[in-house]
């Protein structure tokens, strides 16, 4: 009878991880808001560009209060990363201050894995990547890196990100998300026959 017991847990577990697997691959949404630079620019003027600061906020993020930031738009001279849609972020700002960025406060679950992408491109500069305790540096990027990835484990029910001017000119970033991160194929594979092997076990006794 206990044995009986034993497996019909192992079975629920085995069942419980797999549908929670499922659950974070189709709810892996994008938790950042205005991630491509596209709301809240207003107009760019005739130079191609808007500048930020503490006291002009862009939406969804906070301007640091070191410097300013300016949103670039698609034709600019000082345009690298081909914007998608049509507009990113430069974190030197104007001055090109050492200090200046963004960051944003973000929505997570304690204990979940998720994946920071986002564009970069850094002439001669240095940005530095920040999520919750996790920091990550890209250094002299002079050509066009998409879909960088980052992978961090929140410690709480939110989170800050930040994108932080550290040196240089032209710290560019664009189309930044933070998702869930999803099993990798292989350890769905496993968590499905696992949970197959149970139930032959289960049905041979």
């Amino acid at each position: 009878m206990t044995q009986g017991l034993d497996m019909t847990m192992n079975t629920k577990l085995a069942m419980s991880g797999l549908v929670g697997a499922l659950g974070v691959l189709a709810n892996a949404q994008n938790l950042v808001t205005n991630g491509n630079f596209e709301s809240g620019t207003g107009s760019l003027g005739a130079n191609g560009w808007a500048t930020f600061t503490t006291a002009s906020p862009l939406t969804g993020w906070t301007v640091l209060p070191t410097g300013n930031v300016i949103v670039v738009g698609q034709g600019s001279t000082f345009t690298w990363l081909t914007p998608s849609p049509s507009k990113e972020m430069d974190l030197s700002g104007v001055a090109d201050t050492v200090g200046s960025g963004i960051k944003q406060t973000l929505a997570t679950v304690a204990g979940q894995t998720y994946d920071l992408k986002l564009d970069v491109y850094s002439v001669t500069g240095s940005i530095e990547i920040n999520a919750g305790s996790s920091t990550w540096t890209r250094t002299n990027v002079s050509t066009r890196s998409l879909g960088e990835t980052f992978t961090f484990t929140a410690n709480s029910a939110s989170t800050d990100i930040s994108f932080i001017s550290r040196a240089g000119i032209w710290n560019h970033i664009d189309n930044v998300s933070v998702v869930a991160a999803v099993p990798e194929p292989a350890t769905m594979a496993a968590l499905g026959l696992g949970v197959v092997g149970l139930f032959r076990r289960k049905r041979s006794k």
